[in-house]
């Protein structure tokens, strides 16, 4: 059977090649300009020197926004564009939006602020120190690179992102 695409009729010789070489020179692009990172927040109010153990920047939508360009310039080529990391051919790193979902659920509002204050330390430890399993490296260290702004609107917008499916 010849492929009318094809000079020679040979299969990887037709237009599907040249196709997936202008995908993966996109992808290419992208992961290019990643590279570049770290992107910090510019617009966010300032916490000054001291780290904070929970986020103070907790359901403010402006600070969210913010929060999503930082996540998806810094961390989208692991946890998906717009946190989204699952889906066709999922992602390498956990989905972002699922962090709080037991938070969400408690009823009590003193207990459900608690979960989230535990939430957010979690969050706080893992972007600063990154993840080492069994001496494998799941996730690198930010320490340095982000800054506290960053990191809580980061968390904002992860917050906001799973808020948005309640998952």
């Amino acid at each position: 059977m010849s492929n009318r695409f094809s000079r020679t009729g040979e299969p990887g010789t037709g237009w599907r090649p040249w196709v997936a070489g202008v995908f993966m020179a996109v992808l290419g692009g992208a992961a290019a300009a990643q590279a570049e990172l770290p992107y910090n927040v510019a617009d966010v109010p300032a916490l000054g020197s001291e780290w904070r153990v929970a986020n103070p920047y907790r359901g403010n939508a402006e600070v969210a926004r913010a929060g999503g360009v930082a996540f998806n310039h810094n961390c989208a080529r692991c946890h998906g564009v717009d946190a989204v990391a699952s889906g066709m051919g999922g992602m390498p790193a956990p989905d972002l939006r699922r962090l709080a979902r037991a938070c969400r659920r408690i009823k009590d509002a003193a207990l459900q602020s608690a979960c989230m204050d535990d939430d957010d330390d979690y969050f706080r430890v893992t972007v600063l120190e990154g993840k080492t399993v069994v001496g494998v490296q799941h996730m690198p260290a930010w320490k340095g690179q982000l800054t506290q702004e960053t990191i809580w609107a980061l968390k904002t917008y992860v917050d906001a992102r799973g808020a948005e499916g309640k998952r």
